[in-house]
């Protein structure tokens, strides 16, 4: 019995030593169990087991990413709490909620509250606090107003890397502190992305994925139109689809809405904007949405909004935005062409009469009226989009093979350039006649590699269709490969199918001084 009653205190003891050196290190002050027990005089107080919110910030503070993990995990990453220093060259400070710090002054009494909400582009990376868009805007609204009425008072909330689930579930959890009259939504074409991934040391590292399924996001279709189809497409395609319409009939997966998984993330993005406004007009306040300018995405917007029957004012605040509109070094706008947004959104507001007191004019803006956006109607909308679709199905087929891009636009995440798989990928194929057989070629690595055994399970629409075994070639043999397997009826009549593989094993590949995960190349076919 002894020896139990020794065991039992000897792993409470263990137990304690562990908390104590991790808090120590982390915190760089004694844990409560030392400063309560060990060293009673240091804390006479409630004896608590978690780091307070003040502490967690000067934890995080010590590493040198600019990224932290916020306590909803439904938002994710965000920027570190009392953030103070350069992002993309720009001055860049932030509040003790991760959010960028208002430039003007305190609010005065009876000020209208606006929340100007987004990612990075409604943050501003790139532009110091006080040529953000908010702050800027903040300062056009303040020239409109009656003397002697308070101006409004403009909060950024917004961070790299967020999608609209982010967005929208971040203000959710701060609309008590925020208490918006007016919230105005910048909507990107990343927001259908997965939201980025804080690492341990407050990079932006990759995407959070679904078990079972990649990370997505729409910048792996820039990356493979670079190094796949820019290089390896059969210049007669190119010509096809130069005169089809560009760039915007090879859309990307994710974007063009026609498999299950892009449908999907449309649906769940305008679920997000329902429950926000939901709350919003409970309170008495307004939802808006300025798309940056007259892009694809902002199209297609438009129309799967009125189809999702949301009915929010939206404004296109220019035309196009050029390459004189960035910063150079990065796609992100530069200090005079955020406030010339700021401008245009000023006026759009005023004209809207959602600002209160707003009698006085603008100051006149000859690139404002210049360059300002005009909405589609909503008929034309309509038609533009079922002419992109139906373009877009011209280039649209049942394969997926890198070799020569054949379908590079219809992968969703997770396959490379040189068709590597890593862990795990989603395509889009489109069933142009009903297939029995999903193929999958395989280009093997070397038996010498390690990466095997290797096994790869198969899903369609997210429903298990098989796992095909990948066996080590011998030497000698052939590395390419390939093995089918069987589609169940009840995906034969659709039209589109989202394949999903997950590789069992992989290995670390460095090339030009990049490492990626990689268990075998592949390229995929409906037959």
């Amino acid at each position: 019995m002894w020896k139990r009653v020794l065991l039992a205190i000897g792993a409470t003891l263990t137990i304690a030593a562990l908390f104590e050196g991790t808090y120590t290190l982390v915190s760089g002050e004694p844990s409560v169990l030392t400063r309560r027990w060990i060293h009673p005089r240091l804390d006479a107080g409630f004896v608590r087991m978690g780091m307070l919110d003040e502490e967690r910030m000067a934890a995080a503070a010590l590493t040198e990413g600019p990224f932290d993990e916020d306590v909803d995990p439904l938002v994710g990453g965000r920027l570190k709490a009392g953030l103070d220093r350069l992002l993309l060259q720009a001055a860049t400070r932030t509040d003790r909620w991760g959010q960028r710090v208002r430039a003007g002054g305190r609010p005065e009494p009876g000020a209208q509250r606006i929340v100007v909400l987004g990612d990075s582009v409604a943050f501003g990376m790139g532009v110091s606090d006080g040529q953000a868009l908010g702050h800027r805007l903040e300062t056009w609204l303040a020239g409109a107003i009656e003397q002697g009425d308070p101006p409004p008072a403009v909060w950024t909330v917004a961070s790299p890397g967020w999608n609209t689930a982010s967005q929208t579930r971040f203000l959710l959890n701060h609309l008590e502190r925020l208490d918006p009259d007016l919230v105005v939504l910048m909507p990107v074409e990343n927001d259908l992305d997965d939201r980025y991934f804080v690492n341990g040391f407050g990079h932006r590292e990759g995407f959070v994925a679904e078990p079972g399924l990649p990370g997505m996001g729409v910048r792996d279709h820039v990356k493979l139109f670079m190094e796949s189809y820019d290089r390896r497409a059969p210049l007669s395609i190119k010509k096809a689809h130069l005169a089809a319409g560009g760039r915007d009939v090879i859309a990307p997966a994710l974007l063009a809405g026609h498999g299950p998984e892009s449908r999907r993330r449309w649906g769940a993005m305008f679920g997000n904007l329902s429950e926000l406004r939901e709350r919003l007009t409970a309170r008495g306040a307004r939802l808006c949405i300025a798309h940056v300018s007259k892009d694809t995405f902002a199209k297609a917007y438009g129309v799967r909004l009125r189809e999702a029957g949301l009915d929010i004012k939206r404004t296109i605040l220019v035309e196009e935005q050029d390459a004189d509109d960035t910063l150079g070094y990065d796609v992100h706008g530069n200090p005079r062409f955020v406030d010339l947004c700021a401008r245009i959104m000023a006026g759009w507001l005023i004209q809207e009469r959602w600002i209160e007191n707003a009698t006085r004019p603008l100051p006149p803006h000859e690139e404002a009226e210049r360059r300002r956006g005009t909405a589609l109607s909503a008929a034309a909308a309509s038609a533009w989009l079922d002419e992109l679709l139906a373009l877009q199905l011209r280039f649209a087929g049942p394969t997926v093979n890198l070799r020569d891009a054949t379908g590079f636009h219809q992968i969703y995440s997770g396959i490379a350039s040189d068709g590597g798989l890593g862990r795990y990928a989603l395509a889009a194929l489109r069933q142009r006649d009903p297939a029995k057989t999903l193929r999958v070629h395989v280009l093997r690595l070397p038996a010498t590699d390690g990466v095997y055994p290797l096994s790869i399970a198969l899903h369609a629409n997210r429903t298990p269709i098989g796992v095909i075994e990948v066996p080590a070639p011998k030497a000698g043999e052939e590395l390419l490969t390939f093995q089918d397997v069987p589609l169940p009826e009840a995906f034969r009549d659709q039209a589109w199918i989202d394949v999903g593989l997950e590789a069992s094993n992989w290995i670390v590949l460095e090339e030009d001084g990049v490492s990626r995960t990689i268990a075998c190349r592949v390229a995929l076919e409906l037959r």
